[in-house]
């Protein structure tokens, strides 16, 4: 199923009656509906027969039966490398076996679409590239494998990922639910923006307790974001707003260094605010100089108040806000580098 867009203006032969627009690539139907965010219901399984066993069908909802080619291992030359690519399309791959070291050719390699691919077994596996957009993987089992460069587009996956690497995996969409015991994961990418469907806060939430028990302090932060931002653009009202003003203020406590920028620019602006208005500053019959206007910033952003240099007129309003803002972004500070856990 495929999608053309035929917004150009088309080239006609009126002679023979004809008109047409060369088009060199067509999107797919699927891929039309993420690119253009619309909702599309093309793989709902509705009933399965024999389940995880050799002989078990699945039908859609549609009442199409899927092409039975599970429960067997793909088959590879001498030398490891998948016999031919292949791209399979509304297939029903339940209980397909993946073992050993497996590598692609020069004719592709696997690709899945729109298919059940449960109880997939992996079992020292070593087997680079794959992509799976839009299929089921219910309980998988990959174990003592390693996992690289993997795509998985709009798929829900669960199932058991022990003592195994996983780097360079692409998750954009669906679900990703898995029960993960002493494994690596290495540039796992989850990402759910510009996606319909997407339910991902136990997908962050699991990534991002996996990498901070590895100690990789960079990704589990990332994750606590994205977690943090799914919350936000599923609120409404003052909660959104709140969270709006979190995430822009310092990632919802864990970049505390935004709380110093912001500190520095607020000073800076107040005191350029006091220099061009130096008669509201007292004593008024004393010159100020660009540092003294610095010097009074800085004295009423941390709320120290000496007063040798005091606000007059509607500059006290500027200052009493100056200072109510600077010990609001004190404790900020404190809390956000006293923050050790996620």
């Amino acid at each position: 199923m495929a999608h053309a867009d035929l917004s150009k203006k088309p080239i006609m032969f009126l002679e023979k009656g004809e008109a047409y627009i060369l088009k060199k690539t067509f999107l797919s139907y699927a891929d039309w509906c993420d690119k253009n965010k619309v909702t599309f219901d093309l793989f709902n399984i509705q009933s399965r027969q024999a389940p995880n066993h050799p002989t078990e069908r699945v039908w859609l909802d549609t009442g199409f039966e899927l092409l039975k080619m599970g429960g067997i291992k793909p088959p590879i030359n001498g030398i490891g490398v998948l016999f031919r690519g292949k791209h399979l399309e509304f297939c029903n791959l339940s209980g397909l076996v993946l073992e050993d070291e497996i590598y692609f050719g020069e004719e592709g390699n696997l690709e899945i679409s729109f298919c059940t691919v449960d109880y997939l077994k992996c079992n020292k596996l070593e087997f680079p590239g794959m992509w799976i957009r839009y299929s089921n993987l219910n309980d998988v089992n990959i174990i003592n494998s390693n996992i690289s460069h993997w795509k998985f587009w709009q798929c829900n996956f669960d199932g058991n990922i022990i003592d195994s690497k996983l780097s360079m995996i692409r998750i954009f969409g669906g679900s990703f639910t898995p029960y993960i015991k002493d494994s690596q994961l290495i540039k796992v990418d989850a990402n759910h923006k510009g996606l319909t469907n997407s339910n991902y806060s136990y997908t962050y939430s699991l990534l991002k307790k996996i990498f901070d028990s590895q100690g990789d302090d960079e990704e589990a932060s990332n994750y606590y974001i994205k977690e943090k931002e799914l919350s936000r653009e599923n609120s409404k009202g003052w909660t959104f707003l709140t969270k709006t003003l979190s995430y822009y203020y310092w990632r919802y406590g864990n970049r505390p260094q935004n709380v110093v920028y912001i500190s520095i620019f607020t000073i800076l602006n107040c005191s350029f605010i006091y220099y061009l208005f130096p008669q509201n500053i007292k004593p008024v019959e004393e010159t100020k100089t660009i540092l003294d206007s610095l010097y009074f910033s800085v004295v009423t952003f941390t709320t120290l108040g000496y007063g040798d240099l005091s606000p007059i007129g509607w500059i006290r309003l500027v200052s009493s806000l100056e200072a109510f803002f600077g010990a609001i972004n004190l404790g900020f500070l404190i809390a956000g580098f006293s923050r050790t856990k996620y």
